[in-house]
């Protein structure tokens, strides 16, 4: 089994957030209760309660390349019409989507090319929310970066997130 799904499996949440940090999103008031949602890289399907409950007449399209996930959120979710949940690289869909949810698996696209790819995804007013990793401080622990670098090289500070967005 590949250690990285070894080491996340049968996690509750395969990606960083809350179910508070989704509602935060949806505070803006930007996404409509029947809003057509892509959970891109969706993972076992940790948000789809939160995103359907900000959305109650909303539609789900999850997507994720790893079948073991796909079948967790079948097996809550396989009888809910609101939920389209299959196999696929989460740049497949081709929308429009009010909203692209996507909880820490852009990276796998790029933070530049998947929010220019998520943009012609996008019904007009659409929105799309992410999160990605970045360091906090301007210098972080040399050893602790050399590590990351090594792991995502486009690791870089929050000032080098909002270059990209």
């Amino acid at each position: 089994m590949n250690p990285f799904f070894q080491l996340h499996s049968d996690l509750e949440r395969e990606g960083p957030g809350d179910r508070a940090s989704l509602d935060w999103a949806f505070a803006t008031g930007h996404v409509p209760r029947d809003a057509r949602i892509l959970d891109a890289g969706c993972g076992p399907g940790a948000d789809i309660e939160g995103l359907l409950a900000n959305a109650p007449e909303g539609h789900v399209t999850a997507r994720d390349l790893h079948r073991a996930f796909i079948d967790r959120v079948n097996a809550v979710w396989g009888n809910d019409p609101r939920v389209d949940a299959k196999v696929g690289s989460m740049s497949e869909p081709t929308g429009p989507f009010d909203l692209v949810w996507s909880a820490g698996s852009l990276y796998f696209l790029g933070v530049e090319e998947g929010l220019r790819h998520f943009r012609t995804r996008l019904a007009p007013g659409g929105v799309v929310a992410f999160s990605e990793l970045a360091w906090l401080v301007d210098r972080p622990d040399p050893g602790l970066e050399w590590d990351m670098r090594k792991e995502y090289p486009q690791i870089g500070g929050q000032d080098t997130l909002q270059a990209r967005v």
